[in-house]
């Protein structure tokens, strides 16, 4: 969906609700504005609150077809996806999933299922919870799936779908022929799939064939490059030693290239900062940096080098590392610090486990100041000795 060779959009979640429902739609883009249409009616255009991502606040539920149409810097549609209101669930429906060359019986090759719940037009029911039963003949065998539940049903026979979809798999075996594979659930009409196992040349008990044989050739992309495939604009600078206002018995833990420590600040204003000693003079321009709760946080920080302002701002809410771009400056000792208070808010108002608490609940967790990985780069055409 962010692939920006190819712009795609996706829309978060479904379009089943109880009438009277309002509530905020997500879509994922790689468009530059994306506008949101309920039954072909135009509800605007989302606030971009995140470079993806692209929010719609307080959509009322309608029956019918809700559709993201993605537009570039000239106003032209680059992309679309639409979502559909299902009807009442009616019957299982089964797909069957293997190599190119089908399912060989070599008892080691795999063929996935998907399962489904749908309506009488054949669409995915997403808020089906329905637990399937299956059985199986033929020469193969059963892996089942997994879900939440107790021992997550591995290799259960009964499989329950989560959003009205599932998938199963099942092995072949050394005997070739025909498998067929059966599901019912209480008040669904019932699905069965049939898959061939097809014969492979053996000798000697061994396959004269490798698994990945006559299996097709992707060369839509042409020869590879002679040039190299990417471009080299900074270079790191290392970190020799670190000072912080608060435990500073673990500052190193923020730069020792391991993401299963940290360092934390005490929650005061007045020690939230830290500084790293570099091993030579640089030009810094860019801090790239692992913080904490890094997907709910956004710190305020300032940034100087040798005591000389190269940044100011809030971090960016992120799945992982921010990289904040200087004003290229030069100096042997990199100071952050923070300059107020810190937006503890989920950067995507979601939430993964209803009534888990997160560090963010504390009113000290709220003012904390904490790196789990920090690196400092200059660009490459810096010469140094």
């Amino acid at each position: 969906w962010v692939d920006v060779e190819h712009p795609r959009a996706h829309i978060l979640g479904h379009w089943n609700y109880a009438a009277g429902t309002t509530k905020d739609v997500f879509v994922v883009s790689s468009a530059e504005k994306v506008e949101l249409q309920l039954n072909g009616k135009s509800l605007g255009s989302g606030a971009q609150t995140n470079r993806f991502l692209f929010k719609f606040e307080n959509v009322e539920w309608q029956l019918g077809k809700l559709r993201a149409v993605g537009f570039d810097d000239s106003g032209k549609i680059i992309c679309s996806t639409e979502v559909q209101t299902a009807g009442e669930a009616v019957a299982l429906k089964m797909t069957a999933m293997t190599a190119p060359n089908g399912l060989q019986a070599d008892g080691a090759d795999m063929a996935l299922v998907e399962f489904e719940v749908v309506d009488a037009q054949g669409r995915r029911c997403p808020t089906a919870m329905n637990a399937v039963q299956f059985a199986l003949s033929g020469p193969a065998e059963w892996r089942g799936g997994i879900a939440v539940g107790t021992n997550n049903f591995v290799l259960s026979k009964t499989l329950p779908v989560e959003c009205g979809v599932n998938r199963a798999l099942i092995r072949s075996m050394p005997q070739a022929g025909k498998i067929l594979l059966k599901a019912k659930a209480e008040g669904l009409k019932p699905a069965q799939i049939e898959i061939d196992s097809h014969a492979i040349p053996v000798a000697d008990g061994l396959s004269t064939t490798l698994p990945g044989e006559n299996l097709p050739a992707r060369l839509t992309r042409g020869p590879t490059p002679q040039m190299p495939s990417f471009k080299l604009t900074r270079v790191p600078v290392a970190i020799t030693n670190a000072a912080a206002g608060a435990n500073a018995a673990d500052v190193s833990a923020s730069f020792d290239d391991n993401e299963a420590t940290s360092w934390k600040s005490d929650g005061q204003r007045g020690t939230g900062w830290i500084q790293f000693e570099l091993g030579r003079t640089a030009t810094v321009s860019e801090v790239t940096l692992k913080l904490g709760a890094f997907r709910r946080k956004s710190y305020p920080l300032r940034i100087t080098v040798d005591g000389q302002e190269a940044w100011r701002g809030n971090t960016p809410k992120n799945l992982g590392y921010a990289t904040l771009a200087l004003k290229p400056t030069t100096g042997k000792t990199v100071r952050l610090e923070l300059t107020g208070a810190i937006d503890d808010r989920d950067a995507f108002g979601l939430v993964e486990v209803a009534g888990k608490k997160t560090e963010g609940d504390s009113a000290a967790a709220k003012g904390m100041f904490e790196i789990i990985e920090a690196e400092i780069y200059e660009p490459v055409k810096v010469a140094h000795p």
